[in-house]
């Protein structure tokens, strides 16, 4: 896969085998976008492996004090 690609949400949701409704949550937590211009959204996949990799391990640190 190429990291510098743009992804749509469904691409997205396929590469990483989530549904849309996580993504959207994600979204909400503050999940990077690249691009959206109204309801056109993409993501660059690289910003959204490193944002995933920096929550998980703040989500881990807060479960385990």
């Amino acid at each position: 896969k190429n990291m510098t690609e743009l992804l749509k949400t469904k691409d997205l949701c396929d590469q990483l085998s989530v549904t849309r409704q996580t993504i959207h949550k994600w979204r909400k937590d503050g999940l990077p976008i690249a691009f959206k211009r109204g309801r056109v959204i993409r993501y660059n996949f690289q910003e959204v492996i490193d944002w995933l990799q920096i929550h998980k391990t703040e989500r881990s640190i807060a479960r385990n004090g």
